[in-house]
């Protein structure tokens, strides 16, 4: 008994063995991926490199392969992603000390914050127990002022709600 789906032949009958995963091959890949700066795929996913960030070392740790990572590298690039970043944005996000937006992280150096992002970097951070190489207090600032009254949380300044 065989049925197509999609130009791909189903068979029933045939028994299916699962195929060995490649775990050198897949570290490898992850690995690679930030030295492919001059690609078309790379560019146009600056804005969210934070978030691959994390997905990509979340996959080395499953692998035991997260001691593989450049862990300095990481953190400081993370936390360069912190703001403040020295351009002014809203009035209700403005440190009182500095005028400047404050405590959150954005996708990338230069990026406006974002929650989602803000919640990658303080992941990526956890997992190199290095929460110390932030300003917590700007965190929890930045975070607090995302909060609506009905409990929810804007993704960032505007009041983008996210509903994943």
């Amino acid at each position: 008994y065989q049925r197509r789906v999609r130009d791909v032949c189903l068979n029933n009958t045939e028994e299916r063995m699962p195929s060995p995963f490649l775990t050198e091959k897949h570290k490898s890949y992850i690995k690679k991926l930030d030295d492919k700066k001059d690609t078309f795929e790379y560019l146009v996913t600056e804005h969210l490199r934070i978030s691959g960030a994390y997905w990509g070392l979340t996959a080395m740790e499953l692998m035991n392969g997260l001691d593989e990572m450049d862990k300095q590298k990481v953190i400081e690039w993370i936390v360069s992603c912190q703001l403040p970043s020295g351009k002014p944005l809203s009035k209700l996000l403005r440190s009182p000390q500095t005028n400047l937006f404050v405590g959150g992280f954005g996708g990338n150096i230069g990026h406006d914050a974002h929650l989602l992002y803000t919640m990658s970097a303080v992941q990526v951070l956890c997992m190199y127990d290095a929460m110390d190489r932030i300003n917590k207090e700007n965190l929890v600032t930045f975070i607090s002022s995302l909060q609506k009254e009905d409990g929810s949380f804007a993704g960032d300044e505007w009041g983008e709600i996210d509903t994943r």
